[in-house]
């Protein structure tokens, strides 16, 4: 990647007090914030890591924005999957390259998460209907009612595949786990949630921040038995 910042670049211009603004470099444009006016061309050509200053005096730094927060700041119909979800989506559905995804959602987690080779991604309401593939390594659903899809995700995945399901709400989860239990032929079901909380550092001061990123989701999983048996360990599992 080009080291300089480019006409025509994305960068994220962040403030005293850690706010992030966005912006697309243009020559001979200027973009103004509370704290004053920005010239595009003072940061044309200039090295990633820089600090500018506005008119009025406020200091900013202006970075390249990272994967986290292009993905919050995209435009969308429906809430993101928030960044400090996808990396326990990833790691708790096992997606690895070559991996045959089969997706059934609202927004696409795989696009999200970033591209895998191999992955399907069904239209809403097509697995209801059924599908056709089978064998998948793993499943995933971000839907309404996501137990309405279980009977179609029981034929398409193997044994040993994982499922993942998306789910707002503990009501949706309780649905979710029942009819899963009921249908049968899936263990190790599991649900959790993520919170983020950061903490501010400076000299002797160390607190936690005032603010947190908190509930977003419940994320759960299950495992596809080889039989028509269900295994549900007693404990609380090894998260």
């Amino acid at each position: 990647m080009n080291r300089v910042f480019a006409d025509g670049e994305l960068i994220v211009l962040v403030d005293k007090v850690g706010r992030r603004h966005k912006l697309r470099l243009r020559a001979g444009e200027k973009h103004s914030i509370h704290s004053g006016l920005i010239q595009h061309d003072d940061l044309i050509g200039r090295p990633e890591g820089v600090v500018v200053t506005t008119q009025l005096g406020a200091r900013l730094l202006a970075v390249r924005p990272t994967f986290a927060e292009q993905v919050t700041g995209r435009r969308r119909q429906t809430q993101p999957i928030y960044p400090k979800d996808l990396g326990a989506i990833l790691i708790g559905a096992d997606i690895f390259p070559g991996a045959r995804v089969l997706e059934a959602a609202k927004r696409a987690i795989v696009d999200t998460l970033g591209a895998i080779p191999d992955n399907l991604t069904l239209k809403l309401g097509d697995i209801y209907a059924g599908v056709d593939e089978s064998e998948m390594d793993r499943v995933l659903l971000d839907l309404a009612e996501p137990w309405q899809a279980v009977p179609q995700v029981k034929a398409a995945l193997r044994p040993g595949g994982i499922l993942f399901a998306h789910c707002p709400n503990v009501s949706q989860v309780q649905r979710l786990f029942d009819c899963l239990r009921e249908v049968r032929g899936f263990g190790m079901l599991e649900a959790f949630e993520l919170l983020q909380r950061g903490w501010t550092v400076r000299g002797r001061s160390m607190r936690p921040s005032h603010r947190m990123v908190a509930h977003t989701g419940f994320l759960c999983f299950a495992r596809r038995l080889a039989q028509d048996d269900l295994f549900e360990p007693e404990g609380e599992g090894f998260r």
